[in-house]
């Protein structure tokens, strides 16, 4: 029923206009339900912590996963956030279609003693039995 079906990725990048920092995502890629995928973010700088969060349609935003911390609430195991160095990665084994949401991996930078956190978004759509993860140019910043 799901036979190509897939889910895939476009090139884009984000960033804080306040810190100049910025997170990337390399190019496209895709997969069938079933499968894993590997969503991945570059931060201009090495970071100690790639926060993963998604909002599924008509819901609000949650927290995912971040490198070396818990799940949140209800996240199953199927995600996993890893870093290896300024490379964030959120690792979705067994995708289905329930994972349909608007993701985003966010770092924090730090400039002037201001933090700011740069969001980078991406969009998992389903459309006639295609998955597609989409980017989308839009930056959230967080200042504290």
């Amino acid at each position: 029923m799901h036979s190509g079906c897939t889910f895939s990725s476009s090139q884009g990048k984000a960033g804080s206009v306040i810190s100049q920092n910025t997170l990337t995502q390399p190019p496209s890629q895709s997969v069938s339900p079933g499968e894993t995928i590997k969503l991945s973010c570059t931060a201009s700088s090495s970071r100690s912590y790639i926060y993963w969060y998604q909002q599924r349609p008509g819901q609000a935003p949650r927290y995912v996963h971040r490198n070396g911390g818990s799940r949140g609430e209800g996240i199953p195991d199927r995600f996993t956030a890893s870093l290896s160095g300024n490379m964030g990665y959120l690792i979705i084994t067994n995708i289905q279609g329930e994972d349909e949401a608007v993701y985003y991996c966010a770092a924090w930078f730090t400039r002037g003693g201001t933090e700011t956190k740069t969001l980078h978004l991406f969009k998992l759509l389903k459309h006639h039995c295609r998955l597609v993860l989409l980017f989308l140019p839009r930056t959230l910043k967080v200042l504290m």
